[in-house]
């Protein structure tokens, strides 16, 4: 049998062609048809077509609408590589090989910012789809489920993600629609289609946003629950995985459940495992939630010093909602030290935040927070009047658990004004709500022994202070 020839070298500018549509993942067919002729991409790679030159060339590389520069650089490699191969005599084979493999590896670097730039335009093209989506949604209340049922257009990835981000938003002044909102995510993933991979991490994030909408509700049994699914569903994210949801939002949701479950050390140690590296907005939500879970634990005064140092991060971020809740909970840390003088400075602040904000439920929040400040000053039938109001409010609004704590500020209000009695009655009423967020014991024997107390008339301010203290969660959300 005699030897086949050796195959004659593809022209530069037919190789460099290829590399151009390859780079931009586009088949050849798909190409051409871009040109109305459906086999000319391949007829000019292989070189079976007439060799065109470097215009040509330019001309029908950019018919692929690649980014700018790359037309111009692919050929510049190209013909180096084909330098190269030629073995000038000036170049020892070995090290042909050595410019050669460098030049592959710019190539391939040039295809790895391709490939990142083509998947953040087709990501920004499918949450553009999403706000579209909303947008139908959003005009249809209460009759979004059926037509998410129905409908397949609105099975995607990114309409899940802005339900998310809708529930999130409606926390701070209804939590009803906080729910209904992450179970219609919730639903709308289970219909999406894609790799399973990504689907377990889409999941995932959904029920997050599931179980922090339960926790608002102060369903903190059901929010666990959800958080347990979390558990099962998410992968680990492999080195260089690229997942459109941010991530961030599991650990930072679940920081807030264990908060209010009073697991303090475990709240911590999810907010410690985010990476906060180069993300102002993060580092400052992550270090006003920080403090939070210091001011639930009763150490006011961390709280404090890390709301201090979040304050430059928070004013230099554009989210107007965290500068409230930094200051906010500042003003509630301040007072709880009877720290009152300090406390005033911030209000005017605190209110005109506030009032930006116009969030029912923080503004209910607020006018506890003026409650405190009336009882601070000696006004304590003021308090004890507002305070009663924001408790039946609370109910009205299935919070159990922001009316138990405040029913639990009302009582020691009630007891040193000298109605035992009273104080008894609306302590009384809100232990179920204690027992059924899973107090420890300790916590619960104090508000047993304030409540014997009262009963036996033998309670003191310093009594109702301990209990109180041992409780003293009252703030506005960071997430």
């Amino acid at each position: 049998m005699e030897p086949k020839e050796p195959k004659a070298p593809v022209p530069v500018p037919c190789h460099a062609l290829r590399v151009v549509r390859v780079l931009l993942r586009i088949g050849q067919g798909e190409a051409g048809l871009r040109l109305g002729r459906l086999s000319l991409f391949r007829e000019v790679e292989t070189g079976r077509a007439k060799v065109i030159g470097r215009r040509r060339y330019q001309e029908l590389a950019g018919s692929l609408n690649p980014p700018p520069g790359v037309i111009e650089i692919v050929y510049g490699l190209t013909e180096a590589v084909s330098g190269f191969e030629q073995a000038d005599p000036w170049i020892s084979p070995p090290m042909a090989l050595v410019i050669e493999g460098a030049l592959v590896d710019v190539l391939g670097e040039l295809r790895y910012d391709l490939v990142a730039e083509a998947r953040a335009a087709r990501f920004a093209a499918e949450r553009e789809e999403a706000e579209h989506l909303w947008q139908i949604l959003a005009a249809c209340d209460p009759e979004r489920r059926p037509l998410v049922a129905a409908r397949p257009m609105f099975w995607t990835w990114g309409l899940a993600e802005r339900l998310c981000q809708e529930s999130l938003a409606a926390a701070p002044h209804d939590p009803a629609a906080c729910r209904a909102l992450a179970e219609l995510a919730l639903e709308v993933a289970s219909n999406v289609t894609g790799p399973e991979r990504f689907l377990d991490f889409l999941a995932a994030f959904c029920w997050a946003h599931l179980g922090n909408a339960q926790r608002v509700q102060g369903d903190l049994e059901a929010a666990d629950a959800a958080f347990a699914e979390v558990e099962r569903l998410l992968p680990a994210v492999e080195e260089g995985e690229v997942i459109p949801l941010d991530l961030t939002r599991i650990p930072n949701l679940k920081a807030s459940l264990r908060r209010n479950q009073r697991r303090f050390a475990e709240a911590l140690a999810c907010l410690e495992s985010i990476d906060v590296s180069g993300d102002l907005v993060l580092s400052a939500r992550v270090a006003v939630q920080t403090a939070g879970i210091y001011q639930q634990a009763g150490n006011f005064e961390a709280a404090i010093a890390t709301l201090r140092e979040a304050l430059p991060l928070v004013d230099a971020g554009t989210d107007d909602r965290l500068r409230c809740v930094t200051r906010f909970n500042l003003a509630a840390n301040l007072i709880y030290l009877d720290r009152v003088a300090e406390m005033e400075a911030l209000m005017p602040e605190v209110r005109a935040l506030a009032f930006a904000q116009n969030h029912d439920v923080d503004m209910l929040r607020l006018e506890w927070l003026e409650a405190i400040l009336a009882a601070a000053h000696g006004r304590r039938t003021e308090a004890i009047e507002a305070l009663a109001d924001i408790l039946d409010r609370f109910h009205r609004r299935k919070m159990s658990f922001d009316a138990a704590l405040a029913a639990l500020e009302l009582s020691a209000l009630l007891l040193e004004a000298g109605r035992p009695a009273e104080a008894a009655r609306r302590l009384a009423g809100v232990l179920p709500t204690f027992h059924a967020h899973k107090a420890r014991r300790e916590e619960l024997a104090s508000l047993w022994l304030f409540l014997q107390a009262i009963e036996r008339q033998v309670a003191t301010a310093a009594l109702a202070r301990a209990a109180a203290v041992a409780w003293r969660s009252f703030g506005v959300e960071a997430v």
